[in-house]
């Protein structure tokens, strides 16, 4: 007796035994009842979840004689030449490697023979991304108007390579991942009706592993009952696939949600001992964070550190996969984590007195590169001329040490802290300035984010006055900064990042570097003396040296002269 493939053994031959695709099989059990049949059909979804059996399935109950509600009878001679691959009426080709012209040129004009046995004759066209252009070029006519008796049934794992001119033609079917749960109650099937005893661990193991694709998981179970020796268990699951259990994955996560270096670094080294695979480890590790996530179920700092670890995870995952030494990636995303961890020894307390609610915690800015905060100064002061002292900015450093600009939201990062408004104080009086300022640093290396491709507005925005007025931020910055700044495409980005940051703010634009004594309710609190200050007054001299007197009137061109320092030699047209 052949062997086979456990995966080809349980292939379905009903549209009843199709697992987890009953939103497809219900409509095209109904056409075929009611005869409504289309001419082309495009099956799409994952690997593994039924699309070329069930386009067999249909193939059979389109031709069976003794159909009954859609489904075929699987003993007529028609079925039975179908499930053995043995038909006439049902051609099957591989897209990827009959991709060419030539191959769709044979189909046409073979196409129009009538089937031998059946009514319709099937042609199915497995992995049709594949295709090149001129071949689905020829095959747009065909698949259009095909005759009467003919079908098309196109398969694909990737529909948004298929032409939309194919896929006007025919009739979408999206076939989904399985849920663990389905596929482990399948394996529990199957394993019962093969007399093999699996424990609920396993089938739960590799429901994880298969990713959502039935094929897969069956192939893992045959091979893990030929490894066991029919007795699956957990333990057996995991020294065939390398994966990890539950009991080594949560020491790894307690020592990062700890901040325990010593440990996570012991781990890891077990871990390499072990030979086990870091990209496996990595997935196991986002699963499992994942559900720590999910069984938090409420919002604190518990919930914002699993976010913050499957965030520095996801970043993990796609430096893998161009990387050479994923172990590497995967030991420094993990001691990044375990360092940035809220829950330190000695940070705990002041964490959570300086953490918002809703805003982004101390680890999940360090993953997005806060570290390099500390560099930028902030806007003003609590002095009464704007300028902070020395004292007053070591006083405002937090239990830990750390300077206040790690407490701010950081560019990329898609939790952003609210611009929180001064309440009960007039505006430009100095009571209440002290916490816009802090907003509107942030503010600005928010906007700096924002603009992280384009250098130029990035040095534009770090010297631009930012003022606010109520729910009104004006920013200007002198000739030709200002221009600049109105482009429609950087306005708009601006706007954007404001919503983002506060959906409050509206944006006004200023041309020019406002008089300070002429609007003080808006002054943003920048001393005469301090770093912002420096930078626009050699700004504006950089400008004096690139003015209108040189006939510039490119606000690129004008920036560019002012950051470097240059001068127009000569001015050449189109055409020179």
């Amino acid at each position: 007796m052949e062997q086979l493939a456990l995966y080809r053994e349980w292939r379905p031959q009903f549209f009843r035994d199709v697992v987890g695709q009953d939103h497809v099989c219900r409509t095209l059990r109904n056409a075929i009842v009611l005869g409504r049949l289309a001419h082309a059909y495009l099956f799409c979804g994952p690997r593994g979840t039924g699309k070329t059996s069930t386009a067999r399935i249909l193939a059979k109950a389109a031709n069976c004689p003794n159909s009954r509600d859609g489904e075929p009878c699987n003993s007529c001679e028609s079925c039975r030449s179908i499930t053995a691959g043995t038909a006439f009426d049902v051609l099957e080709m591989d897209a990827a490697s009959h991709r060419g012209i030539e191959e769709i040129r044979d189909l046409r004009q073979k196409v129009g023979f009538a089937p031998t046995a059946g009514r319709f004759k099937f042609y199915i066209i497995d992995e049709v991304h594949m295709l090149t252009g001129e071949a689905f070029n020829a095959l747009l006519k065909t698949l259009e108007e095909p005759p009467r008796h003919t079908v098309f049934v196109l398969a694909t794992t990737e529909a948004h390579k298929v032409p939309a001119t194919i896929l006007s033609r025919c009739q979408r079917f999206d076939f989904r991942r399985l849920g663990r749960d389905l596929i482990a109650a399948h394996l529990d099937r199957v394993a019962r009706e093969k007399g093999w005893r699996v424990e609920p661990e396993a089938l739960s193991l590799i429901g994880r592993r298969a990713g959502g694709a039935l094929r897969d998981a069956l192939g893992l179970l045959d091979q893990a009952a030929s490894f066991t020796g029919g007795h699956v268990t957990a333990a057996g699951v995991e020294a065939l696939t390398g994966t990890l259990g539950e009991e080594a994955l949560k020491p790894v996560l307690d020592a990062v949600y700890r901040g325990d270096v010593p440990s996570l670094l012991e781990q890891l080294e077990g871990f390499s001992a072990k030979g086990c695979e870091p990209r496996q480890i990595l997935y196991q590790m986002t699963d499992y964070a994942r559900d720590a996530l999910f069984a938090a179920r409420s919002a604190g700092t518990e919930t914002e550190w699993h976010a913050a670890v499957l965030r520095g995870l996801a970043v993990a995952d796609a430096e893998m996969r161009g990387s050479s030494r994923p172990d590497l990636v995967l030991e420094l995303a993990l001691l990044r984590l375990a360092d940035a961890s809220p829950f330190r020894k000695g940070a705990a307390a002041g964490l959570r007195k300086d953490v918002r609610p809703g805003a982004p915690s101390r680890a999940e800015r360090a993953i997005a590169g806060a570290q390099d905060d500390r560099r930028d100064r902030p806007i003003g002061g609590g002095s009464e001329d704007g300028a902070e002292t020395g004292s007053a900015r070591d006083g405002r450093r937090d239990a830990g040490g750390k300077s206040p600009a790690l407490l701010e939201p950081s560019p990329g990062y898609g939790t952003r802290a609210p611009l929180e408004k001064a309440q009960g104080a007039p505006q430009g009086a100095q009571g209440g300035r002290e916490q816009g300022e802090t907003d509107l640093a942030a503010l600005r290396k928010f906007l700096q984010g924002r603009f992280r491709k384009q250098p130029l507005m990035g040095q534009v925005l770090a010297a631009a006055e930012i003022r606010q007025a109520g729910g009104r931020i004006l920013i200007s910055a002198p000739p030709p900064f200002g221009m600049l700044l109105q482009k429609e495409e950087n306005r708009r980005s601006l706007q954007e990042g404001l919503r983002e940051f506060d959906s409050g703010l509206e944006l006004e634009i200023g041309e020019n570097a406002s008089d300070r004594e002429e609007r003080p309710e808006m002054q943003a609190g920048t001393a005469p003396g301090d770093g912002t200050n420096r930078r626009e007054e050699g700004i504006k001299r950089s400008d004096a040296a690139a003015g209108p007197e040189e006939g510039v009137d490119d606000p690129v061109v004008g920036v560019a002269l002012s950051l470097f320092k240059g001068k127009l030699i000569k001015r050449r047209e189109d055409g020179d």
